[in-house]
């Protein structure tokens, strides 16, 4: 464990701990068959009790009215089990491998950095049952509407792309994207405050604040290299490629 000292200025966590730092950069991309491609899917049980996972990002949106913009995705099928914003920019979905098994919240419709957290709590029994989902943005719970998340046993939520599905064209992310990661808990409502920071992000690798899940964290993509055509996992070693026009950008919340 990190010999972490933490400070508050200006309602701003500030982790002391040089070796961890928030990243620096994020991916860019327009929307024209941009996307990373992760060297392995990603297969997330969601139904039965216990089954708990957390998956926060940060979006800064250039285009949020002109189609769907799936945040992570599966090459293999066409609009679902996926994590994407609607085609009119003012929510945002999560979809499991059981097409129209989805849950919704109500997000901004504007073109600034935002932050994300959803988290699904399983509540299910040995044959099935449901996924209990929650939403965030910018640190605050936002209306959700669950229809039947998790209620299809066995379908879970696999994705092998960021930013794209099995589909291109209105269904891509346009925009930027910024540290992408996965918990295997729910995040309770002081983890993600403390997360978003007052639009300050902070390092996920290390305890700060109320947020206190680094040991819980599954996948983290920082998006930090800044250099190449690949991006790491920190934590499950998932690399991801990028794909048409992908790129870093310096252009991150703060």
């Amino acid at each position: 464990m990190l010999g972490l000292h933490s400070h508050v200025t200006h309602d701003k966590i500030f982790v002391d701990d040089l070796s961890c730092t928030a990243p620096t950069h994020s991916i860019s991309l327009d929307g024209t068959g941009d996307y990373l491609n992760l060297a392995s899917a990603i297969s997330l049980d969601i139904e039965i009790f216990g089954m708990n996972i957390s998956i926060s990002f940060w979006a800064k949106r250039t285009d949020n009215t002109s189609g769907e913009a799936v945040v992570i995705g599966n090459s293999s099928h066409n609009h679902w089990s996926r994590l994407y914003f609607g085609d009119e920019g003012d929510n945002l979905g999560i979809e499991s491998m059981q097409n129209g098994e989805e849950a919704f919240g109500d997000v901004s419709q504007d073109t600034n950095w935002h932050h994300y957290v959803i988290t699904s709590r399983g509540d299910g029994g040995p044959s099935g049952g449901e996924a209990l989902i929650e939403m965030y943005e910018d640190g605050a719970s936002i209306t959700s509407a669950n229809t039947n998340f998790g209620n299809v046993f066995g379908k879970k939520l696999i994705f092998d792309r960021i930013g794209n599905d099995a589909n291109t064209g209105t269904q891509e992310f346009k925009g930027l994207l910024h540290q992408l990661a996965i918990w295997t808990e729910v995040l309770d409502d002081i983890a993600v405050e403390a997360m978003y920071n007052s639009g300050s992000p902070i390092c996920l690798q290390a305890n700060s604040g109320g947020y206190i899940n680094s040991g819980q964290l599954l996948h983290l993509w920082k998006f930090s290299e800044n250099t190449g055509s690949t991006t790491a996992d920190e934590i499950g070693g998932i690399t991801g490629t990028f794909v048409g026009n992908t790129a870093f950008s310096t252009d991150i919340p703060s």
